[in-house]
């Protein structure tokens, strides 16, 4: 029988002799390519923390639902994947399985989790915005909407640096990171799939464009089309971009965990991302894309 996604992913995962460890699939690869390049020091069993991540199992489910949840996966007119910079693990390194956090914490699944409240409420605007986005009221009238969308919708979240961090990262030292793991980096977006990409950072942001592009460099019009903000003084760059050969989106928006004393509101970090997406939905691409 061919693997699941979170199955070729693989894991990382302490063994069942104290002090030992186990690991298979691409995380294997990742766990390895750390130790080649010595990124972090290894804690006192000689092993390196990393956070696998890929589809976030659902609420009551474990492994043994993968298959369930990649069929609607792979059934989702938008597969969509939160690409964000590292966990914050008070520079500190353990092994963490994200994709469980959904099924396991009860702050996330009551979403009282602030991170993951606004990925969820960002979640519910990409999936439900149709003609028109669902405007920032709604995040908070909705909530229980929100709730069961976030339950139930398939969702891939990607730490693109895999090594536990602080509570914020300087930019070079994330692209040195995401140079390092590069072609790992891309194998798991390979296998995945995603066709909306929901980058949490410039540095990201420029990643997945490149990876799209080299994804698809021998085929032809391999371009990709810039679609101004709503809001576009002309001045900066687009926070929304598309593939159309792929119908694949590219969208910039804030950190979900961004404070709110640094403009991090609920309805900010929402409509960064739904400002953007607004534009297309108003765009003459839009039509192609449905």
């Amino acid at each position: 029988m061919e693997k699941t996604i979170n199955e070729q992913l693989g894991y990382i995962r302490p063994g069942r002799v104290k002090g030992s460890i186990e690991m298979a699939g691409l995380f294997d690869r990742w766990y390895h390519r750390t130790a080649q390049l010595n990124k972090e020091s290894p804690d006192e069993d000689g092993h390196y923390g990393l956070v696998c991540d890929g589809l976030m199992r659902k609420p009551g489910k474990d492994e043994s639902g993968d298959d369930e949840l990649e069929k609607s996966w792979w059934a989702q007119p938008m597969r969509i994947a939160f690409l964000m910079k590292d966990q914050n693990q008070g520079g500190s390194h353990w092994n963490e399985d994200a994709r469980n956090w959904l099924s396991q914490k009860t702050d996330m699944q009551e979403l009282t989790n602030r991170t993951f409240r606004n990925i969820a409420n960002i979640l519910w605007g990409l999936i439900y915005s149709k003609e028109d986005i669902r405007p920032q009221e709604d995040i908070v009238t909705k909530f229980d909407d929100i709730k069961t969308c976030f339950h139930e919708i398939p969702f891939a979240y990607i730490e693109t640096k895999k090594q536990g961090g602080g509570s914020s990262i300087d930019n070079k030292e994330l692209k040195l990171y995401l140079n390092d793991y590069k072609d790992l980096l891309y194998k798991e977006l390979d296998i995945l799939n995603p066709n909306v990409f929901v980058c949490t950072g410039w540095p990201i942001y420029e990643f997945v464009q490149d990876y799209i592009l080299q994804k698809h460099k021998d085929e032809p019009q391999n371009l990709l089309t810039k679609v101004p903000s709503l809001k576009d003084d002309g001045k900066s760059e687009p926070s929304i971009l598309l593939h159309i050969p792929s119908k694949k989106i590219i969208l910039l928006g804030h950190h979900p965990s961004l404070q709110e004393n640094f403009g991090g509101s609920m309805e900010n970090i929402y409509m960064s991302v739904m400002d953007h997406y607004q534009a297309f939905l108003h765009s003459k691409y839009y039509d192609f894309f449905k």
